[in-house]
């Protein structure tokens, strides 16, 4: 997919003392060719995570290229979490819950403050009033590239068994990688058990139990609902910032 450059050069700002001749003779030049901008920022992405053309991966269409990340497959460090039918789980007037919280390998007081606080909310009937069943629940981060701090998440994947760690190096940048990730690992392990909502929450929100038992025992499991907070701010794009 191309675009041309736009014909209006009065929108074009000169910066600095940069020759106005010059700036025209450009905008001459590449006015009505091919912008590679695309590929540009294509190339330097894949610079920037050292990705490799997977050569035994199928493109979803040929005009894209080599597939240089496939999402469709991901590869998990540690699976100590579950996803698992309760009793009342065929109860059509609940609605089961399955919660992912985005954490990264060095916040343990965060993961540990939430489980002392509102997961323990999310196991008492009271607090939820039988309206919704929390069929699983993990904190997913990517790879730690400490060796003393991922000996530290093992350890806490054995006591507590709620981690999921994928294999990619945790970065902030990979925040989408990490969505798709634990998306995946939801579709391919919940296999069989009812899941009629999943709530992707961040580790530094606390998760009101009652308001959210409220809320999705109002929807139905057969309509596709997406929720969030829409920004109305202007879009900040840079290259180097995560949010494009």
């Amino acid at each position: 997919m191309t675009s041309t450059m736009a014909n209006d050069v009065k929108e074009i700002p000169l910066f600095g003392a940069m020759d106005n001749a010059f700036i025209q003779y450009v905008l001459g030049s590449l006015n009505n060719t091919p912008y590679p901008g695309v590929d540009l920022y294509t190339s330097y992405k894949t610079a920037r995570l050292r990705l490799k053309p997977l050569a035994h991966v199928k493109p979803l269409r040929p005009e894209f290229g080599p597939v240089l990340n496939d999402v469709s497959s991901w590869r998990y460090i540690i699976e100590s979490c579950k996803c698992e039918q309760h009793l009342s789980g065929n109860n059509s007037t609940k609605r089961n819950v399955f919660i992912g919280i985005v954490t990264a390998p060095k916040y343990f007081e965060r993961r540990n403050v939430i489980r002392q606080t509102w997961l323990r909310h999310l196991r008492d009937a009271h607090y939820h009033r039988g309206r919704m069943d929390a069929v699983g629940f993990t904190f997913f981060m990517g790879r730690s590239t400490d060796n003393v701090t991922q000996s530290r998440i093992e350890e806490e994947a054995r006591l507590y068994k709620d981690i999921l760690q994928i294999d990619v190096v945790d970065d902030y940048f990979d925040l989408a990688r990490k969505a798709t990730a634990f998306f995946h690992w939801v579709v391919n392990n919940c296999y069989g058990v009812r899941v009629d909502f999943v709530l992707k929450i961040d580790d530094d929100v606390y998760v009101n139990i009652r308001m959210l038992s409220s809320v999705v025992g109002q929807l139905s499991p057969d309509e596709n609902y997406f929720m969030g907070n829409l920004a109305k701010d202007k879009v900040f794009r840079s290259m180097f910032e995560v949010y494009q």
